[in-house]
């Protein structure tokens, strides 16, 4: 049974904070449990392709979002710097850098979040 929303939201908002502190495996089950909260969420799966190592997942969550928020600054960035990230030799199996960065982009939900912190490598 689905979520409602405001569970979602916390969902996603407790996976963030696991992500900024570094806390991968639990950042990605909370992202995961907001993703099939609420699938709709464009910014739920942004936070979700920023804590996977794979980047074949990575590439559909962020494509996943691209089609949920077309005009996603933060989904566009991440699919090029996957893209440039192919294009280097030795760089295909590599987990991307973190930095202290988040989306920009809402979420279907209205949420929100700060510029200024996040662990996702190309937003910004």
């Amino acid at each position: 049974m689905p979520l409602d929303p405001p569970q979602g939201d916390s969902l996603l908002e407790r996976g963030i904070a696991a992500l900024r502190v570094g806390e991968r495996a639990r950042a990605r089950a909370l992202l995961v449990a907001a993703v099939r909260a609420d699938p709709r969420s464009a910014q739920a799966w942004i936070w979700l392709a920023g804590a996977l190592d794979d980047r074949s997942q990575q590439r559909e969550c962020l494509e996943r979002a691209l089609a949920l928020d077309p005009e996603s600054a933060a989904a566009r960035r991440g699919l090029e710097a996957l893209r440039a990230g192919d294009r280097k030799p030795g760089t295909g199996s590599q987990e991307p850098r973190t930095e202290n960065r988040e989306p920009r982009t809402g979420s279907s939900s209205g949420t929100h979040h700060s510029p200024h912190s996040s662990s996702v490598p190309w937003a910004g």
